[in-house]
């Protein structure tokens, strides 16, 4: 079907442009992506060594909380190639590139457990950091990173030219660090620990395959095998439904960390500003809310001022709950030597200082924008006052040096700084043709001089 065109016949040339800017068919090498993923999905020899030193890189970085150090390990991992060579597998329907990818991959995970097992059952450092806590809320966020890093990966490997978008899509989709985790919650024997990163990792997992499948559907990669309608909606439907098995769990975590950011807004907001703000006694310096496994709620609120007895604990319990919808309990880490109204009367007199001290800088600012404004007026005044003179003296300059044409004066304001201006007075002139250019030279400096003397002026600008 012919595209829209222009009265001449030819294609819109938007439409060209927008064809072209979403073209992926242009540098495309389908055999050789399957010759690449082919050849580089086997994790042996000198791949399980890189893949072994990666696991440990990243473990360090995870072990000191380095985000820098973690990155250095993604960037080496030949984790990725095993996962394409599952999803290429299932997408040209080639059952010996998919088991074979599927036994790699294998071998990859049981590698990278071990070794990441081993690195913490050693390591003297064994406290959870916060590089190693963000891999243990997998959410329905983390299946967008991986399956666009998936697409990024099978798109930048299916060029024909070389790509650098591989160490990218290793960081993007963070197959190592989980991998790393869990590795931890085996040496520590934390059953949640390893159960939430290694799904994390195999949610990654899952969505490059996909996206790696997909992907070779829509550029149309030739099929190893014959694949009838049947066999083919039949594989579309158990992609889909595994996809949703995966997926579930972590709509539920991604809801568990939405209602606990929305929880403990609430704490700060509705409750510690209402009843222990600024204005109140006991007043309220910092706050904690405490989860257990069990999703116990404690929030531990250090205050001082007043003293808090047992009833009126009780009572901002219920009231919290009531809040925030839930049972929880209130530790309070009370300091009753500290008087509020000293502390409010301390803050009042520091933001009067604030106060004045903004004025000063406010008044300042005016008197330095009046100051300019004062020299920008006198430097017109003195230009003016220049103009009579200017006349004054052209006569004769015509009679010294009658071959100038034209004389030309301009004056501009040089502001050095918000104290510092001067007003620069220049000159130029032009001379007949029949003046050479050295000697034009000579005259105009011996023609500045003399008017620079005449006009009274501490300097004359020659341009």
């Amino acid at each position: 079907m012919p595209g829209p065109s222009n009265h001449n016949g030819q294609s819109n040339p938007l439409v060209k442009y927008m064809s072209e800017l979403i073209d992926l068919t242009k540098g495309l090498d389908r055999e050789g992506t399957i010759v690449y993923i082919r050849n580089n999905r086997s994790v042996t020899g000198a791949n399980a060594w890189l893949l072994l030193c990666s696991i440990l890189i990243a473990c360090v970085g995870l072990n000191l909380n380095s985000p820098a150090v973690i990155i250095g390990g993604m960037l080496i991992s030949p984790l990725m190639s095993p996962i394409l060579g599952v999803g290429l597998g299932v997408g040209i329907n080639d059952r010996d590139l998919l088991l074979n990818s599927l036994y790699h991959f294998g071998i990859s995970i049981v590698i990278s457990l071990m070794g990441s097992f081993l690195y913490f059952k050693l390591s003297p450092l064994v406290e959870m950091t916060e590089e190693i806590r963000a891999r243990i809320s997998p959410t329905l966020l983390d299946t967008f990173v991986a399956f666009f890093g998936g697409l990024a990966g099978i798109i930048s490997i299916s060029r024909k030219e070389v790509s650098n978008a591989i160490p990218g899509v290793a960081i993007a989709t963070a197959l190592m660090p989980p991998l790393c985790v869990s590795g931890y919650g085996m040496a520590t024997d934390n059953f949640n620990v390893f159960i939430n990163s290694f799904y994390l990792f195999f949610l990654n997992s899952f969505f490059i395959a996909v996206s790696t499948f997909l992907m070779s559907r829509i550029l149309d990669f030739p099929l190893r095998l014959y694949q009838d309608k049947k066999e083919q909606r039949r594989t579309t439907m158990i992609i889909t439904t595994f996809s949703l098995i995966i997926i579930l769990p972590s709509i539920h975590i991604l809801y568990g960390v939405y209602d606990e950011i929305r929880t403990d807004a609430l704490i700060k907001t509705e409750f510690i500003d209402e009843y222990f703000g600024p204005d109140d006694n006991p007043r309220a310096i910092d706050f904690k809310v405490l989860r257990n496994d069990d999703q116990d709620l404690q929030l531990m609120l250090e205050v001082y001022g007043k003293l808090i007895d047992e009833e009126d604990i009780a009572q901002y319990e219920k009231e919290l709950s009531a809040i925030i919808k839930k049972e929880i309990s209130l530790i309070l880490l009370q300091d009753m030597r500290i008087d509020v109204a000293k502390i409010n009367a301390l803050e009042n007199q520091i933001q009067s200082v604030q106060s004045f001290t903004q004025q000063i800088e406010i008044n300042k600012e005016r008197e330095s924008a009046l100051s300019i404004e004062n020299r920008i007026l006198k430097a017109k005044i003195d230009s003016l006052n220049l103009s009579p003179r200017i006349q004054s003296v052209h006569a004769e300059l015509q009679l010294l040096y009658p071959e100038i044409q034209s004389t030309i004066y301009n004056h501009r304001l040089i502001s050095y700084s918000m104290d510092s201006m001067e007003l620069q007075t220049v000159v130029s002139f032009e001379w007949s043709d029949n003046i050479k250019k050295s000697e034009r030279i000579a005259r105009s400096e011996r023609a500045r001089t003399w008017l620079q003397s005449k006009l009274l002026l501490d300097s004359l600008i020659l341009e």
